[in-house]
């Protein structure tokens, strides 16, 4: 069977889970799920999505998302991948924490958001751990109340089918065997919701983004150079010419190995852009030190917030017959 589309477009609400490779439970120290919600909230912070609800695991987490300007594996790639380096880093470990790409299933929100709440926040209590939901302190249930509010879960939705906060507690610490967590296939497309919610959703052609596991992006090659040249202080032309200094062949190495990243371009794509051979592009991308790559996650978060404001206007930028550096 194929592997489903991803479908994303801004205001759909994903289940979001991850479990630990061979579901070993490596989050069993609550210092590591709150290293993971610490990343939950800088990344709330930083993109433009919404939280509506979270449960942390020993071995596995669930994310209820409603999808912003930015596309949710985009989204999921930096709480994943910046957790798993810190993680790693503080274990003395290598390689992927969690096995495979996380899984994600498209909301009916109408039909399904409050159950599915309900059925995430409640893991702990059928995993044994706790008796009732609020005396777990890894989930999102006592965010929903004004004694603990913040601004980092989107607690309005849930709040807003409940005339108190005692009749919301009640709901979540009620169990419903009736409700079955397993979403559908239906058009090779993953949902809790119902044939009829699918069909809306694919008229929606112009907005809906479907996604083949690599990373998308809302910023153009343009609107990277404008960023990378206004961090560097150097023009954009300048830095597309060829040269020795050392801090501009380091600007180059980053600029190279984002359009190989972002935009899956050749290598003799990205000479011809450059002004390189082919050959030179792959040795600068191979030869990234540890310093190059703290630089790139730095040109990254200013990507983000470039992305998420929109004011890029740089324009320009035309493919050059390569020569050597």
């Amino acid at each position: 069977m194929s592997r489903p589309k991803r479908i994303d477009y801004p205001g759909a609400f994903h289940h979001v889970l991850s479990r630990i490779n061979n579901r070993i439970s490596l989050l069993k120290h609550s210092a590591d799920k709150e290293s993971f919600i610490k990343h939950l909230i800088k990344t709330v912070k930083l993109f433009d999505f919404k939280l509506h609800a979270f449960c942390i695991m020993d071995n596995h987490f669930h994310l209820i998302i409603e999808s912003g300007k930015v596309l949710l594996s985009r989204v999921m790639q930096y709480i994943i991948g910046n957790f798993t380096k810190e993680y790693n880093k503080k274990h003395n470990k290598v390689g992927h924490l969690f096995q495979g790409r996380f899984k994600s299933y498209l909301i009916d929100a109408e039909t399904y958001f409050l159950e599915l709440t309900r059925y995430i926040l409640n893991n702990p209590v059928r995993a044994g751990i706790v008796k009732l939901v609020e005396e777990y302190q890894w989930g999102s249930f006592k965010h929903y109340f004004s004694k603990y509010r913040n601004d980092f879960i989107e607690i309005d939705l849930v709040r807003s089918y409940f005339k108190s906060e005692q009749a919301l507690k009640r709901f979540i610490n009620e169990s419903n065997p009736s409700f079955k967590p397993e979403p559908e296939r239906i058009k090779n497309i993953v949902v809790f919701g119902s044939k009829g919610y699918i069909e809306t959703i694919m008229k929606k052609d112009q907005n809906v983004k479907e996604q083949k596991g690599h990373i998308e992006i809302a910023l153009s090659k343009e609107e990277i150079m404008q960023i990378i040249s206004t961090k560097y202080y150097i023009k954009p032309e300048y830095l597309l010419k060829a040269g020795q200094e050392r801090k501009k062949s380091r600007i180059r190495k980053i600029l190279a190995f984002l359009f190989r990243k972002y935009f899956h371009m050749t290598l003799r794509k990205i000479g011809a852009i450059i002004h390189t051979s082919e050959s030179n592009v792959s040795l600068m991308i191979n030869s990234l030190s540890n310093d190059d790559r703290k630089e790139i996650e730095l040109v990254e978060l200013e990507m983000n917030k470039k992305w998420i404001k929109g004011t890029l206007k740089f324009k320009g930028l035309t493919p050059k017959t390569p020569k050597s550096e």
